[in-house]
């Protein structure tokens, strides 16, 4: 009888530091070479670069993004699936949306490209599949919250912007864009910078190019 008790007594105690620590996602490393002000041309469908290929000051910069999850115990997370781990970027002016949740996810979503491995890395390297555009910066988010570290504290939000020949950010490349686009490369303003898709300060026959390929696409 005493031994029963005692084993009781240990499953309690195990029981209660289990519910007072619940395994959590943490972003244990975050490697990337972003710079600011680096941006990504998305188009709705999918077609427009992937991250190794987006541009700061005209010139190309590896956007690529590679996240280690580790739980609270800094042991790496495997197969954590990619539709709980996306990027965001912040809302405002001429804000970016994903092409899949919107409405609910304003800024985002864009998923990983896979489910992390067996010692919890993933990345995000693909094309995003999106529109609208933003000047600001994006978060990661894991499981619907900005990620912490280990030491449960956030982390900064990455220095990558976004534009997009839909420039209304309905998610389909129209009349409307196009409509934007002319008015931004005849009468450059405070926003046109929106039609600047190759990132170089100038709106010219390169982004005209640009915009061309991204006329009639959309959301699949």
């Amino acid at each position: 009888m005493t031994r029963l008790l005692l084993t009781l007594s240990a499953l309690i105690i195990l029981s209660s530091q289990a519910l007072a620590a619940p395994v959590w996602p943490h972003v244990g490393e975050l490697l990337h070479d972003l710079i600011s002000p680096t941006k990504i041309m998305v188009c709705p469908d999918g077609s427009g670069p992937p991250l190794s290929e987006a541009r700061a000051n005209g010139a190309v910069v590896d956007a690529t993004i590679q996240v280690k999850l580790v739980d609270n115990y800094g042991d790496p997370i495997y197969m954590f699936p990619p539709e709980d781990l996306w990027l965001q970027f912040e809302v405002g002016e001429g804000t970016a949306l994903a092409c899949f949740n919107n409405a609910s996810y304003p800024g985002g979503i864009f998923n990983a490209d896979a489910a992390t491995d067996s010692d919890g890395w993933t990345r995000f390297s693909q094309p995003l599949q999106g529109g609208g555009w933003s000047d600001a910066s994006v978060t990661i988010y894991v499981a619907g919250y900005p990620a912490l570290d280990p030491d449960e504290n956030p982390h900064s939000p990455l220095p990558l912007g976004i534009v997009s020949p839909d420039i209304n950010g309905d998610l389909v490349v129209g009349l409307s864009d196009i409509a934007h686009f002319v008015n931004d490369l005849m009468y450059p303003g405070e926003a046109s910078h929106r039609s600047d898709f190759n990132n170089d300060s100038v709106i010219n026959l390169s982004d005209v190019a640009l915009m061309a390929q991204g006329i009639g696409t959309s959301c699949e």
